[in-house]
């Protein structure tokens, strides 16, 4: 049965919303790394393990077609992401 009312959310929906916060959270250490803090800092300042960090960045990494931090960055601010 389908849902009802307007509160329910499609699937579909709550994926797209999972895939921007998880961007949004990738590029938030991508920028600090530009802030020349490691993942372990980040981690610390986020109250993260830092294999989550490292993890997320490497997701970015991959969406963004970039083997190295620099490349990614360097990606990040073509496509308007970074500032």
């Amino acid at each position: 049965m389908p849902p009802r009312g307007k509160n329910k959310r499609t699937r579909e929906q709550q994926l797209q919303d999972f895939r921007v916060v998880k961007m949004r959270r990738a590029l938030m250490f991508l920028s600090r790394t530009t802030e020349g803090f490691t993942s372990k800092e980040i981690a610390a300042q986020v109250y993260l393990d830092h294999s989550t960090v490292r993890a997320n960045l490497a997701w970015l990494y991959k969406q963004l077609n970039a083997a190295t931090n620099a490349q990614a960055v360097a990606a990040a601010f073509r496509k308007g992401l970074l500032k």
